[in-house]
């Protein structure tokens, strides 16, 4: 079994409740631990996390716009119809292959690889062409090592070689018998195993990248994606094509400079694995995911490649879909996605985590009818406090703190981003002990932390404090779920305080408190 986490902090979390429940065997990994596994050497990565943080805090930046549609396109189920049409023409004509080279020269030109690959049968499938393909290279590779041996270069290496490599040579023959009385060869027979050496040292690593089939270029691939109009306009949108040409140029900008946004990521690993495959994982009999209204449609195509046969346990909730590419967007947890006859749907309703009045509170903020019953478990109601300004506000959050030390052992300040995060830090810590959890924490201890609401998912504390719940911080659509997962952190007692003006979410609930 496999449990793909929704960031490190939660897979900290459960990982000290897995062994209670008796399942000591369950793996963990988060989805950019996949990504970073597959893309990590060739690119710079992203993370979801700080994709949140540009959407959240550059609102002002020259491309948050074009950004944000950008985010919202690559993750749609379209996009990925879109892919399969590209590749579909890519069996006829179009597809990009990398020179093989040795010492900065060519030793077989791209276009030979284009060549041969589309002079085979165009019913076979990309992969099996791009299978045969590397086997031809193989071929052609032998050919080109016995020509090598012949060149200038060869004997300048064996003269650079050291001492020990020598030794090591003649050891090799006299264990072989090759050095006699008898013989008159033994200088050419030397110089023969050097360059054999030397020949297959250098020839190693083309024959490993020919085998992981990755004279295949699908970085340019991707790239020419965003130049097909027609596609965008077939597959995507029907009238202009303004906004794609703009994606087009942030995206190729981005990829030429080996920095791959969140948003690319499981796009390229999707044409990546539907021109040359990918290794399947056969062994895992039952896949768990977790926060899956964080997950894109096309993230979930990645994974049904990767684990092609076995069950799948999805679980999320549609309120708390704050990242990104899940605002206003189609989500794992979509019904779309999955053949009827193929999976069975149930809706929890009630919550056992937090008292009916954190319950109760929360669902103000999303929707007053909100589906969500309550647990009978009982506490007291959540407060919301007014500062005067930042000063007032951290003095009154240190006393709110100390008083509920004196009960809980969990207490979890939560902000926004995690820029808020290290500016209500750096006050705090200055009054009392707490931990500042960032996109870079593995783990957590009990006490109190100070972090940002998409690194507090999955994880519950006995006390929540919302940083600012002010109207100048959430008052975007995308913010009301952010503030409602904020507050559903926590079990036993909620306190919410604003510098100034309080939310716009909070203030039908403020008028009964």
């Amino acid at each position: 079994m496999l449990l793909f986490s929704p960031n490190p902090i939660f897979s900290s979390y459960v990982s000290t409740v897995l062994p209670e429940l008796g399942e000591e065997n369950i793996k963990q990994m988060t989805f950019q631990d996949y990504i970073d596994k597959r893309l990590g050497k060739l690119f710079t990565l992203e993370t979801p996390f700080e994709q949140m943080e540009f959407i959240l805090s550059e609102k002002d930046h020259p491309t948050y716009q074009i950004r944000k549609e950008s985010i919202r396109i690559k993750a749609d189920i379209l996009f990925k119809n879109m892919i399969d049409s590209f590749v579909e023409k890519l069996s006829e004509e179009g597809l990009f292959f990398k020179n093989i080279t040795l010492n900065n020269e060519v030793l077989i030109p791209a276009s030979d690889i284009e060549e041969y690959f589309y002079h085979l049968d165009y019913k076979n499938s990309i992969q099996n062409r791009i299978q045969d393909t590397a086997r031809w290279l193989l071929k052609e590779l032998s050919n080109k090592e016995e020509i090598e041996r012949e060149k200038d270069w060869v004997l300048e290496e064996i003269e650079l070689l050291d001492s020990d490599t020598y030794i090591h040579s003649f050891k090799e023959l006299e264990k072989e018998k090759a050095f006699t009385e008898d013989t008159f060869d033994d200088y050419e027979r030397e110089q023969s195993l050097l360059i054999n050496k030397i020949i297959q040292e250098r020839f190693r690593p083309i024959r490993a990248a020919i085998k992981a089939l990755r004279f295949v270029h699908v970085t340019a691939l991707y790239i020419q994606l965003f130049t097909k109009e027609n596609l965008f306009i077939k597959n995507i949108c029907g009238s202009t094509t303004h906004i794609w040409k703009e994606i087009s140029k942030l995206t190729t900008a981005s990829i030429k400079e080996k920095c791959m946004p969140y948003e690319d990521q499981a796009p390229y690993l999707y044409l990546m694995d539907k021109l040359i495959g990918n290794k399947v994982d056969r062994t895992t009999k039952h896949l768990f995911i977790d926060e899956a209204q964080d997950y894109s449609p096309i993230q979930f195509h990645v994974l049904k490649q990767l684990f092609p046969s076995c069950k799948m346990t999805i679980l999320g909730d549609f309120n708390q879909a704050i990242l990104a590419q899940s605002h206003d967007a189609p989500t794992m947890l979509s019904d779309e996605l999955y053949d009827i006859d193929k999976f069975e749907k149930m809706i929890l309703t009630k919550s056992y985590r937090s008292t009916k009045q954190i319950v109760d509170f929360s669902k103000g903020i999303i929707e007053a009818n909100a589906n969500i019953e309550t647990f009978e478990r009982f506490g007291p109601e959540p407060t919301i406090t007014i500062a005067q300004d930042n000063g007032d506000l951290h003095s009154q959050i240190v006393d709110q703190l100390l008083n509920l030390k004196k009960t809980y052992d969990t207490i979890a300040v939560i902000c926004k981003t995690e820029k808020e995060s290290r500016f209500a830090h750096e006050a705090i810590s200055k009054k009392l002990e707490c931990q500042l959890i960032h996109s870079k924490s593995k783990t957590y201890r009990k006490g109190i932390v100070i972090l940002p609401t998409y690194l507090a998912k999955g994880v519950e504390f006995d006390a929540v404090i919302i940083y600012n719940a002010s109207s100048e911080v959430y008052s975007q659509d995308i913010e009301r779920k952010i503030l409602y997962t904020s507050c559903t952190r926590a079990m036993h007692e909620l306190h919410l305080f604003s510098v100034g003006e309080c939310s716009p979410f909070l203030r039908k609930i403020t008028e009964n408190l």
